[in-house]
């Protein structure tokens, strides 16, 4: 897996709390602004001006990858979607 997945699947895993700012994820990861509006994956979708959420296809990369997240934060969000996912199968 490339460095540039890694940091785009940590993007992904913060944006599954809801939709975020490139400058809100820039402590962790200082390029995700050129991440987000590259979209390289399809994983991202501008929401208005400077805001980006997640795709489908984006989600669907943090359950084909989880153990990539490795933050206890990034992790929490990945358990999210994953419980939901199940919930939303199950009913």
């Amino acid at each position: 897996m490339t460095a540039y997945r890694q940091r785009a699947l940590a993007c992904a895993a913060a944006l599954a709390q809801g939709p975020r700012r490139p400058r809100d994820l820039k402590a962790s990861i200082p390029d995700a602004y050129r991440i987000l509006h590259g979209n390289v994956y399809g994983w991202f979708v501008a929401v208005e001006r400077g805001v980006y959420n997640l795709t489908e296809t984006g989600r669907s990369a943090l359950l084909r990858w989880p153990q990539m997240t490795s933050s206890p934060d990034l992790q929490d969000s990945v358990i999210g979607i994953s419980r939901s996912r199940i919930t939303s199968k199950i009913n």
